[in-house]
């Protein structure tokens, strides 16, 4: 099981890889609102064990691995978010207590019964919204 922080981290580094040309760790600060030298600390871990690579230019990229629990990570905070919306919780405050959230475990009988991906329809709808 990885740590809550290494998640948040990931989940940065894919949402910046959307966003940005490139990912540098000082971008990762900015998104996260931690010191440079937190973020670094970090970073060089999620390095160390495989999640991440930093290339000639320093930038930061997900491995596959890395990948997967990023995608992950940030399929959960999507769906809270979107639940609580729906529950009548401001946008904002709803996104803010999706990040506290979304590194629960469910239960083995409740992971059977999500659908995989469900996720990928929310952030289509969102993408349709913010063109609109």
């Amino acid at each position: 099981m990885i740590h809550e922080a290494f998640e948040d981290y990931l989940e940065a580094v894919l949402v910046l890889q959307e966003r940005l040309d490139g990912v540098h760790a000082a971008d990762v600060a900015r998104f996260l609102n931690v010191s440079r030298p937190s973020a670094g600390e970090y970073l060089k871990k999620l390095i160390s064990k495989g999640l991440l690579t930093l290339d000639e230019h320093s930038h930061l990229h997900l491995t596959e691995e890395g990948n997967r629990i990023a995608a992950s990570t940030y399929e959960r905070h999507i769906v809270i978010t979107e639940l609580f919306v729906k529950l009548g919780v401001a946008p904002d405050v709803a996104a803010e207590d999706a990040c506290r959230v979304e590194h629960a475990r469910a239960s083995p009988g409740l992971r059977g019964r999500l659908r995989p991906g469900a996720a990928g329809a929310i952030r289509q709808r969102e993408a349709e919204r913010q063109h609109v």
